[in-house]
Order: C-alpha cells, then sequence, then structure tokens
C-alpha cells in the first residue's frame, strides 16, 4: 500500500514516530514513548504493535477494495454530496472546477495536450472525497487520488495533478509543478473564495470557517512563485458566471462589487508575502494604487514592489520621487479637464524642451511596462527629473490664463500616466 497509508495511522492515529533508512527509505520499525520506566519494555511493545497491525490491515483494506471502483463512477457519486447549501453539490462544483480551469490554461497558453490533461484532472480531483480511505483519513485526500488515477491508467500528469491541486495545504508548504495542477489549484481555490463571497460570507476577524485566507494566500503563492502572467479580475467575471447557474437564488447584481471585494482579499494576501520579504509598508502602498491592483495582477504587484525598493537605495530616486510627488500634489488640486498637449501653447523653453523629452521616452517607457521591466521603467522616469525641475522653475503650471493652465497640466499629466503605472509616489515616505 502506498507509504503515506503506511504513516498516516502510525502518525495522526497512534502518535508513532515512522523510521526512515540513510536513503530515506520507510522501515519497518517505529519509535513510540511510553509513561513508565523500564519494566516489562516487551509487553509495551508487542501491544503497540498489535494495535498498528490492526490499524495497518485496516488501511490495506481500505486501500484494495477502493482499487475496484472506477473513478468515474466516484465521480458521479459526488452528485449526492453537498458543497455548499447555497452552492450545489460538490459534482457541480467539479463541472465548475473544469471550466474555471480551462479557462485558466487558456489564459496561461497551455497547449492542445496540456488543456486535455488539465480538463481531466479537473474533473478527477474530488473523485477519492468518495473512497474508504479518505473517509478514514481525510487528510489523505488528493494524495490518495493519485495512487487510484496511476492504478486506473490515468496520464501520470493527470495524476500527479490530482495530488497537487490542494496544494498549498499550509503556510510554507510545497506549490503544485506541473501545469494542470498549478490551473486545477487555482480554480478550486478561486470558485471557492467567489462562492462564499458572492453569499457575503467574507472573513472577518478570526472568523474564516471556510479557510478563505488559506485558499487566497494559495493562490497568491501559486501566482508570484510560477510567474504567472495572468490577472485575477480576469477571471472572476467568468467564475461568477458559472456560480449564478448553480446558485440562481444568490444576488448577482452585485457581482462586480463582490470581485473587487475579492480582489483586495488576495491582495491583502500580497502584501503579507510581501512584507515577509522585507518590502517596506510604504512601498507596499505605493504600488496598491497601481492599476495592477485593482486588475488583480499579482505578479505585476510583486515585481513593482521589488523595483521599486530596489530604486529607492539608488542615488536617483530622491530627486524622482520630489519630481512626481510635485507632479501629484499640484494634479490632486486641479479642476480643469484633461486636454491635450497643445505645443502652440508653450511660451517657454523649458515647457518645450520637457514635452519633447517626454514624447522621446514614452513609447519606450511603454514598452518597458508592458514587459514587467520596472527597473528601466523607473529610470525613464528619473531621466526626465531635471527637465521636470526646470520646467517648475521657468513657469507657473497654476496660471491665471485658463489655457496656459490647462495645457501646463496637460504636460504634466503625461508624465504622471507613465508614473501610475508603477505605483502612487506620494504614498512613499522620505
Amino acid at each position: 500500500i502506498p507509504e503515506e497509508l503506511v504513516t498516516t495511522p502510525m502518525v495522526d492515529q497512534q502518535r508513532y514516530f515512522p523510521v526512515y533508512d540513510s536513503d530515506d527509505k520507510l522501515m519497518n520499525r517505529f519509535i513510540t514513548v511510553r509513561n513508565g520506566d523500564r519494566r516489562y519494555l516487551n509487553i509495551v511493545a508487542e501491544g503497540n504493535e498489535k494495535v498498528l497491525r490492526a490499524r495497518l490491515a485496516d488501511a490495506e483494506f481500505f486501500y484494495t477494495e477502493d482499487l475496484k471502483d472506477k473513478m468515474d463512477d466516484k465521480v458521479e457519486e459526488l452528485s449526492a454530496v453537498v458543497f455548499h447549501e447555497k452552492l450545489g453539490t460538490m459534482r457541480q462544483k467539479v463541472e465548475r472546477m473544469i471550466r474555471l480551469s480551462e479557462f485558466i490554461a487558456t489564459r496561461l497558453g497551455y497547449s492542445a495536450q496540456e488543456m486535455v490533461a488539465t480538463s481531466r484532472a479537473a474533473y478527477l480531483a474530488k473523485a477519492d472525497l468518495g473512497s474508504r480511505v479518505v473517509y478514514e483519513f481525510p487528510e489523505l485526500q488528493g494524495i490518495i487520488g493519485e495512487y487510484y488515477a496511476l492504478n486506473a491508467g490515468e496520464d501520470a500528469v493527470v495524476a500527479q495533478a490530482i495530488r497537487e491541486h490542494y496544494l498549498p495545504r499550509f503556510a510554507g508548504d510545497d506549490l503544485p509543478e506541473s501545469k494542470p495542477g498549478i490551473a486545477v489549484a487555482l480554480a478550486d481555490k478561486l470558485d471557492s473564495i467567489a462562492g462564499f463571497f458572492a453569499m457575503g460570507m467574507i472573513p472577518s476577524g478570526s472568523q474564516d470557517p471556510y479557510a478563505l485566507r488559506r485558499a487566497a494566500a494559495g493562490c497568491a503563492n501559486i501566482i508570484i512563485r510560477r510567474n504567472l502572467d495572468i490577472c485575477v479580475r480576469d477571471i472572476l467575471p467568468y467564475a461568477f458566471e458559472l456560480l449564478k447557474k448553480d446558485a440562481p437564488a444568490l444576488d448577482w447584481d452585485a457581482w462586480e462589487e463582490q470581485g473587487a471585494k475579492v480582489v483586495a482579499f488576495l491582495n491583502q494576501r500580497v502584501e503579507n508575502i510581501l512584507a515577509e520579504e522585507g518590502i517596506a509598508y510604504d512601498i507596499v502602498n505605493a504600488i496598491n494604487a497601481s492599476a495592477a491592483a485593482a486588475e488583480g495582477n499579482i505578479t505585476g504587484l510583486c515585481q513593482r514592489a521589488h523595483a521599486l525598493q530596489d530604486y529607492r537605495s539608488r542615488k536617483e530616486f530622491a530627486g524622482l520621487l520630489a519630481a512626481m510627488n510635485r507632479i501629484g500634489n499640484i494634479l490632486r488640486s486641479a479642476e480643469e479637464e484633461e486636454t491635450a498637449v497643445e505645443p502652440e501653447l508653450f511660451t517657454d523653453e523649458s515647457e518645450k524642451t520637457l514635452f519633447e523629452q517626454i514624447k522621446r521616452r514614452e513609447d519606450g517607457a511603454a514598452a518597458l511596462l508592458a514587459a514587467g521591466d520596472f527597473a528601466h521603467a523607473l529610470d525613464t522616469l528619473a531621466e526626465l527629473a531635471p527637465y521636470i525641475a526646470d520646467f517648475f522653475e521657468a513657469v507657473m503650471v497654476m496660471d491665471k490664463d485658463p489655457a496656459l493652465r490647462r495645457n501646463r497640466q496637460a504636460l504634466l499629466r503625461r508624465i504622471l500616466s507613465i508614473s501610475q503605472q508603477i505605483g502612487d509616489f506620494g504614498k512613499i515616505v522620505e
């Protein structure tokens, strides 16, 4: 029987320590602790062996009986298992996981073969929930499912994804490695988060009965550590659409509001991860004001945070920060409508020079931002800092002439539109 099915009764039921050899192979030995002296140790040992022998006999029976069942039949039996009274059965959840994992896989550019494996893994992911082994040892769900899938002749990648879709189970746990495992893990977790948020069951304080914080942290870690180019905000409309079919009684008029709350909930988990990595709180506040935060672009948020943190130690940062803060302060108080820059309204050489410098760098900055190269995008912004300083020295932005005032503000907005894609510099403490 699988090694995990040997060690789980030993550890979880009997509190025994399994013993491994120098090659990390499980031995037919165990260690346990008795409360007493050295008398009658042989009797105590025999008693413990007898109990464990019975436990392992039960485990072997459950396993061999489960192997007689077809996994597809086990999936269909999930129609009798309630996931949540308002969100349907586990079979309905499986169907949502299939569709959502396919959607995620498409977004991540999976090949046709990877798509097939993803769909099959999502279909079989919860099949072991009705098994005798999982009934007796719930902690083996997914793990034992991999063994059943291999025994049934399923593709090894599909079997691996069945085990991986529960990962990470706790902080510091392993993450899915296979592409199908990544897609199914995200689909499973996001379906649960979206469903409970749609019901208004949002964790507060210490109350989190459905472990949504753990699910959200799992999503964030998978996306960050696997460097996935995906936005949660793009996935949620489809997740809500699938849920709506299975839970029509819920209030779906407010799904966009709930979607924004889901993104904010995930971003909070990202904040925790960044704090653990040593990113300063004000840098986190700055990147949370970027468009990436609203989109749930988790990988992009982390890239921005690390780029800003690193750039902070450079001598160019002080001038860049001063220029961006001054621009931000002026435009925050501006009441004029946004207009295009009109070069014919320039009255000073500093305006013309700044405009030329902006035009020279805009396309390059856009390309760098699109490629996630935020360090060099910051370099581009820093190159504008001296021209911005000359501009502020030479002209009054808030001129009495409305046309000049609007034009100068439009010039500054061209710069702000670049910087805001990285973050709000006004939230960085000098």
